[in-house]
């Protein structure tokens, strides 16, 4: 538990950052909910809360409207 509170408060991925996670041949977006006590990443996606033991985290920028 002190190791996944240290991370989150030191992690700007830890809470409300929208990510596109890719393992293998399957692709997830959400929001990240913090850390689990064995490091899993919390991703809130359309489907819940999934989480996430391993594979390529990338931010992502909301789209913005060209006017």
């Amino acid at each position: 538990e002190k190791i996944a509170a240290a991370w989150s408060s030191r992690s700007s991925y830890a809470t409300g950052k929208l990510v596109q996670v890719t393992n293998g041949a399957e692709t997830l977006q959400g929001q990240t909910r913090g850390i689990e006590n064995d490091g899993a990443l919390r991703l809130e996606t359309a489907q819940g809360i999934q989480l996430i033991r391993a594979g390529d985290v990338t931010s992502v920028r909301p789209a913005t409207m060209n006017v």
